[in-house]
This record gives C-alpha cells, structure tokens and sequence, in this order.
C-alpha cells in the first residue's frame, strides 16, 4: 500500500492534528499552511478522504521541489526535538536502544532462510499496487488485513486510507463507512478466569480499546493508537491480536474471545 499517494498528502494535516508534537512557531506554521494551499495537499485530502469514496482519483499532489512538504516540516522538527522519529512521531532523546536493528540483514537470518550474504536488499518503489496486485491479493485470500500506526509519519493512517478509496475490489471501489469498530486487545485475566481485568503494571504490552477498523469484502483496516510504522515494536499485544485472527483463532478483533475458536 506504500503508493505514492499515501506519502505527501496527509503530512501537513497530520501537524494540525497534534500540534502538540508538532508546536512550530507563528513563523513556520505560515510557512506551513502557504505551501500546503499552493501544492493542494489537505485540498486533496478533504476531497477523496470519503467514505463510500466519490470515484477514481486524480493524481495526487506532486512534492517533488518546492512542494516537498515532508522535507520540510521534518527538517523544521530536528530544531525542537533533536532525535524526532519519522517512524514513531513521539520519541524524543535519548535514543532508544535497538539490538535487533535491521532483521532481514542478520547473518543467521540470512543464512538460515540462504538467502546471499553481503547483498543489499534494493530500495521499494513498486508503482501503484493499490490498483492492480492488491485487489488480486484481498479476492483470493479473502481475509487481508491492512495495520497502520496512528503516529507514523512516513506512512500515514490517512494515506493508507487514501489508496485504500482508490482500489477496486471483489466489484466495489473503497470503504462504504469509515473505520470506526473497536479494535480491543482482551484483558486476558478477565478473559480466562472471569476475574477482574489484572491491570499489571510491570506488563510491557497494552490491552484494552487499542485503536479503530473496517472490514468489508474480505479486506480489514486497523489503525491502532500509540502504534508507529513498525508496528509490532510498538504494540505488541495488538500484533499478537492481528495474527490471532488471521490465523484465525478469533472470529472478530472487536470482541473479548481469546484463543483457539
């Protein structure tokens, strides 16, 4: 889902939205909004972020030179938050500790899938797959689930969204309603013993109401909160909850079921 649409147009309504994380001066928010009105980008935005979608889309607002809004706003947010993370747009310094690092470029992975060592995976740039394999994908498997994080800059929820009322699938284009079903992550004390919910303190996963979706026609959309662009990093608990239902051990990522159905 990584098409081009999804990158320039949500940024600058993504500084609106938390102005927190994002506190520009009068200055640079000026700045801001005149690049914005003149590339088009939340124009765009308010037009084809509609559910059901109006129809094809144009396409989208270049940012390539003088409308490379991304470039922007993040070289303006390295001056307030010198380790900003355009993957997790709250993280600030000190960095966090990553021994992992990059998987895919682990020797032992490497040498255990044998896959060529010393060899850089290329740079993905596919062209528009929300047009032409997507859609194939979703009508065979019938169960596709398309996760975005809510504080992921790179690829923003809205864009997802974006390519999402772009696509045709199974013979209808787009979402019908907006996503706006829980997206729930069991307590699982309560889930298994009836107890209470065990609110542990020392737990580094969260539970609870962790985001919002939309299923229609085979294809599931979760936006989850506190979630950036690796996922899993950041929510544990609702990757786990994702994999449960594709496996499927739940019917349903809005209910209180645990385990194997």
């Amino acid at each position: 889902m990584a098409d081009y649409v999804c990158f320039p147009v949500p940024h600058r309504a993504m500084t609106r939205e938390y102005p927190h994380i994002f506190p520009f001066n009068d200055t640079f928010e000026a700045e801001l909004a005149a690049l914005d009105e003149t590339c088009g980008f939340t124009a765009f935005l308010e037009e084809y972020l509609v559910f059901p979608p109006k129809g094809p889309q144009p396409p989208s607002p270049t940012s390539d030179g003088e409308c490379d809004m991304f470039d922007t706003l993040t070289s303006g947010m390295y001056f307030l938050n010198r380790c900003f993370n355009t993957y997790h747009i709250t993280t600030g310094c000190p960095y966090a500790v990553d021994p992992i690092t990059n998987p895919p470029d682990g020797v032992h992975l490497r040498s255990g899938v044998t896959a060529p060592a010393g060899r850089s995976r290329p740079g993905i740039n596919p062209g528009p797959r929300a047009l032409t394999s997507s859609p194939r994908v979703i009508e065979r498997l019938n169960k596709t689930i398309i996760v975005s994080g809510q504080l992921d800059l790179t690829l923003p929820s809205n864009g997802t969204l974006l390519a999402i009322q772009n696509m045709t699938w199974n013979g209808v284009m787009g979402f019908q309603s907006a996503p706006a079903d829980p997206f729930f992550v069991p307590y699982v004390a309560a889930a298994i013993d009836g107890e209470p919910p065990n609110f542990d303190v020392w737990s580094l996963a969260g539970t609870g109401l962790m985001g919002k979706l939309r299923a229609e026609r085979g294809l599931t959309f979760v936006d989850v909160f506190l979630a950036g662009h690796q996922l899993p990093q950041w929510q544990p608990a609702a990757a786990f909850r994702q994999l449960e239902y594709a496996l499927p051990r739940v019917e349903s990522m809005s209910g209180w079921r645990t385990g194997r159905l």
